[in-house]
């Protein structure tokens, strides 16, 4: 009994110091616990940011043939995914083509399309993946889009800009007509931009080269591979007293058939070879480019004096609204008029050929004025008139300024308009605008002029009043009146329309538009009505939703028609 009582109060004292010991090392655990700091995360969740939005349409059109699909729908997005000072933009578009319903043309649609390409940023480094742009110059590579990979890194002075892929054939062909825009080669091309900059100079050297390669041996006069190497060298630099001298100069190898056999050159240290970068072929040509311009601000005031040279056989193809075989001198003044009219002044002379394709030439007088004078706070009057010669990207249209992805291009020879605006009550946004133009044009294709191609002139007036009425609700009437005269034919264009929008609430508007055209030519006359309903709802702050229904109505001298119906929704989400 002693031997059992002596075990059990030896086990006793054993598990209370084993016990007095674990409570001594809890507590001591404990307040290391309530010391403990976490360690910081690689990734702070909250520098992470998503900004940009999205937008989805379908568009479903009943009337459209049997041949089409008669339903269209489309995707973008533009999504920057940034964390601290690192962003990646995402730019994605889609669309499975486009149904295009002209007045008095046939209907067609426009093939599918789809776009991607991602663009990360970190401090003075960006590279572009998938589809992009960029723009080294006027006369070499000037914003086309590619589809590859590229760089544009800016440490400090030095910069550099680099893009490697398919660059996007720059033809401006009327594609309407056409079912299919792809051509039977892929247009390999490589551009550099190497430079040196500071806070007033500047110094850039550019190559670009640019081949098509071949990979469908079925050719046709309008697809044919082209070849063209383009060196260039711009400087920029502040000579005394704030006076500028800004130029570049250019030089370009082109071959307008790349499938032609290589010819041998036997001065292989001349210019020709372009530094080992061009094959000469026997329709290969070769042009130069440059310009000069003089600079000098004075007085918040600007004067310069430019000059530019465009051979002939310039070619590069990365540019696409160029002019060639030109040279022009003028001077040009920015001015300030008492301290209210704004003038943009710019005269001097030209030496363009007579007509494409011969090597006659004239001298012209050239300008450009532009003039805008406030006359009070409620009336505004603006003047341009220019000869300058520019190309003109234009889109088609069919009914009510509805622009569709039918492209032409355009030389306008003279343009000049007047614009006029009278606030009349800037509380109820009441205002009357009207515009007079007359322009002188003649459409190009390839970049060059159509030589049996006749001018078009185009004299015409719009009219615009908008007026707010209670409750926020918005009246505008618009009237246009449009004559085109060319040596076949001339046309008259009639188009007046008034819409009604109504904000029944602050997250619902509905808007109405009725339109009405007439088009009246020697040949063939039409006439239409358009009416658009559309109710816009706004979800969230970020998010809104909008469904409309348009319907085109053709009127013959015995008949109505409807000629088109839509049914579109749409869908915007901000992020």
């Amino acid at each position: 009994m002693r031997l059992i009582l002596t075990i059990f109060i030896l086990s006793y004292c054993i598990s209370a110091s084993y016990g007095q010991y674990d409570l001594e090392n809890l507590s001591e655990q404990y307040k290391n616990l309530k010391n403990y700091t976490l360690p910081k995360p690689l990734v702070n969740y909250k520098d992470i940011k998503l900004t940009g939005g999205l937008n989805a349409s379908t568009a479903y059109r009943p009337l459209i043939g049997n041949d089409q699909n008669p339903l269209d729908y489309q995707i973008n997005t533009q999504v920057v995914l940034s964390y601290k000072k690192i962003a990646i933009p995402f730019n994605y578009s889609y669309t499975n083509g486009k149904s295009i319903v002209s007045l008095n043309g046939p209907n067609y649609k426009l093939p599918s399309f789809e776009n991607f390409g991602i663009t990360p940023t970190y401090k003075w480094a960006k590279v572009h993946i998938g589809h992009s742009a960029m723009s080294f110059s006027k006369y070499t590579y000037d914003g086309l889009r590619f589809k590859g990979i590229g760089t544009e890194l800016n440490p400090g002075k030095a910069q550099l800009k680099f893009f490697y892929g398919n660059l996007f054939k720059k033809s401006i062909t009327d594609y309407a007509f056409k079912t299919n825009f792809e051509d039977p080669f892929k247009r390999k091309t490589i551009g550099i931009s190497l430079g040196y900059e500071t806070q007033l100079d500047h110094i850039h050297a550019i190559v670009l080269k640019a081949d098509d390669r071949i990979f469908d041996l079925i050719q046709s006069p309008e697809n044919i591979p082209e070849e063209n190497t383009v060196l260039s060298l711009k400087i920029k630099k502040s000579i005394i007293d704030s006076l500028n001298i800004e130029s570049e100069f250019s030089y370009s190898g082109y071959t307008p058939n790349g499938s032609e056999k290589y010819e041998e050159i036997a001065t292989g240290n001349t210019t020709y070879n372009m530094l080992g970068l061009f094959i000469k072929r026997p329709s290969s040509i070769y042009g130069s480019a440059y310009h000069v311009f003089l600079n000098y601000p004075y007085n918040g005031n600007q004067v310069s004096l430019k000059y530019e040279n465009i051979s002939k056989n310039y070619n590069s193809l990365g540019t696409f609204t160029l002019l060639n075989n030109i040279e022009r001198l003028t001077i040009e003044n920015l001015y300030t008029v008492k301290e209210k009219i704004k003038t943009n002044l710019e005269i001097g002379f030209r030496k363009a050929p007579y007509t494409i394709g011969t090597a006659e030439s004239k001298l012209e007088f050239i300008g450009k004025l532009r003039a805008n004078y406030p006359i009070n706070d409620k009336v505004n009057l603006t003047l341009n008139l220019s000869n300058m010669q520019n190309r003109q990207r234009l889109y088609h249209q069919s009914l009510h300024s509805i622009a569709v992805d039918s492209i032409s291009m355009n030389l306008v020879k003279f343009n000049s308009n007047v614009s006029f605006q009278y606030i009349l009550d800037e509380e109820k946004n009441t205002s009357f605008n009207a515009n007079l133009f007359y322009i002188k044009n003649t459409s190009t294709e390839n970049q060059q002029l159509l030589i049996n191609q006749s001018i078009n002139h185009s004299l015409g007036a719009t009219l615009n009043f908008q007026t707010t009425l209670k409750e926020k609700n918005i009246v505008q009437a618009s009237y246009s009146h449009i004559r085109t005269i060319n040596s076949t034919n001339s046309t008259t264009i009639l188009n007046p329309s008034l819409s009604y929008t109504h904000a029944i609430n602050d997250k619902m508007n509905y808007m109405s538009l009725l339109a009405y055209n007439v088009s009246l030519a020697e040949s063939n006359s039409s006439s239409g009505i358009i009416n658009n309903n559309t109710a816009q709802y706004k979800i969230t702050k970020t998010t809104s939703a909008n469904a409309s229904i348009q319907i085109l109505i053709t009127t013959t001298e015995f008949a109505y028609q409807i000629k088109d119906l839509q049914f579109l929704i749409d869908f915007s989400q901000q992020f």
